[in-house]
């Protein structure tokens, strides 16, 4: 049976200044490193009151997190401000640069000076920003028709699409391509201190992105426009340990022993019945009991704006049939006090994660699906803080 939940979750209030926060994997970075290097200012007891409700973090729902790093640590620089853009609405936040993303790599993930209208696509740990009418191909797919634009994650547009002469690609388009390049000869060009690197192929625009692990492919007029977007993904936010933090007035709940907290706009709801895996929905957690019926729905093109959503999922009870099973390679360990946090990506959605949650000494693993969203330092909330406590 098909899976999967929506996206976005947030953490729990109980971390306290000695709670061992480490990674393992390609992310590996504890926090007391970070203060070793002089990265975060302070000792370890000074950054987790940055970080907990004794710091002067002051949050606002919808990811639109204040921080006001020098009043919280010596000798930080008070970063510039920058616009998040939500939904019918723009929300001013203060910038704290993060131990793996500037301030700036930041500025550039939540859109700000992007051309009105745009919207973000994300592949693994780089973004990029369209326009809005533009058509979304996610890998493994085939879309025909004709659109303003086309952007593709995983492969190629229309890759997938056979015979290719019946499936023209659209005269501007763009393909996110995941990449292992290496760095070779000299870089061609610099985007918030990402160095890119053009290759020359017959057909496309081709330009590789070492540091985030991806090819860019991109053909019309608007493809410089396009690359001077570049930032970081959801993801990688998400993931970045000075970003992981819970907004004040967010709500702290427990469900089937997992403890986490959600915006206060969020609704908490048990679907009866889906379209179909992913369980997705917007400012919603949802909690996905085993049987739940599968009723077919239309699937119109989907377009970048629909496919970034802010909502999570609870499978309950442990061992449900409709949840993701452990792919084997994680992105990264967490450990919380006595929980450890496996987080994988979401084979069914490069826009969620998949956490697998344990409680030491349980032979109960709790499995949820976080989406990134817009912002992912909201789904950062919930993968820092996050508890099992059976």
């Amino acid at each position: 049976m098909a899976r999967h939940g929506p996206r976005r979750l947030v953490g729990l209030d109980e971390v306290t200044a000695d709670t061992p926060v480490t990674r393992e994997g390609p992310l590996a970075r504890s926090v007391r490193d970070a203060v070793a290097d002089g990265t975060i200012p302070g000792g370890p007891t000074s950054y987790w009151r940055m970080m907990n409700k004794t710091s002067c973090a002051v949050g606002a729902w919808l990811g639109a997190l204040v921080l006001c790093l020098s009043g919280c640590s010596g000798g930080g620089k008070v970063p510039s401000a920058a616009n998040t853009i939500g939904r019918n609405r723009r929300i001013t936040t203060t910038l704290l640069a993060a131990v793996g993303v500037t301030a700036a790599q930041l500025n550039a993930h939540l859109g700000v000076g992007v051309p009105t209208g745009w919207e973000p696509v994300d592949q693994g740990e780089a973004r990029v920003w369209v326009p809005s009418d533009w058509t979304l191909e996610a890998q493994g797919s085939c879309i025909g028709g004709t659109s303003a634009g086309m952007i593709s994650t995983g492969k190629l547009p229309q890759a997938n699409c056979t015979p290719a002469s019946q499936w023209p690609i659209p005269t501007q388009a763009v393909g996110l391509v995941p990449s292992s390049q290496t760095s070779s000869g000299r870089q061609s060009f610099t985007v918030d201190g990402y160095s890119v690197y053009q290759r020359t192929t017959p057909r496309w625009d081709d330009y590789d992105v070492p540091q985030l692990g991806v090819q860019i492919a991109t053909q019309g007029t608007l493809g410089r426009r396009i690359l001077d977007t570049l930032a970081p993904s959801a993801r990688t936010v998400a993931l970045d340990p000075a970003l992981e933090t819970v907004p004040d007035g967010w709500h702290a709940i427990t469900e089937d022993g997992v403890a986490l907290s959600i915006p206060p706009s969020w609704t908490v709801d048990t679907p009866t019945f889906s379209c179909g895996s992913p369980f997705l929905a917007d400012s919603a957690f949802l909690l996905i009991k085993p049987h739940v019926e599968f009723a077919p729905c239309a699937f119109p093109p989907p377009t970048p704006a629909e496919a970034l959503k802010d909502g999570a999922s609870l499978f309950l009870p442990p061992n449900n049939p409709n949840a993701p099973s452990p792919t084997g390679q994680p992105i990264t360990t967490l450990q919380h006090g006595a929980t450890t946090v496996s987080v994988d990506a979401e084979v069914g959605d490069p826009d969620a994660l998949d956490l697998f949650v344990h409680r030491s000494g349980s032979s109960i693993t709790h499995v949820l699906t976080v989406g990134l969203g817009r912002d992912g330092r909201i789904a950062g909330g919930v993968i820092a803080l996050i508890q099992a406590h059976t």
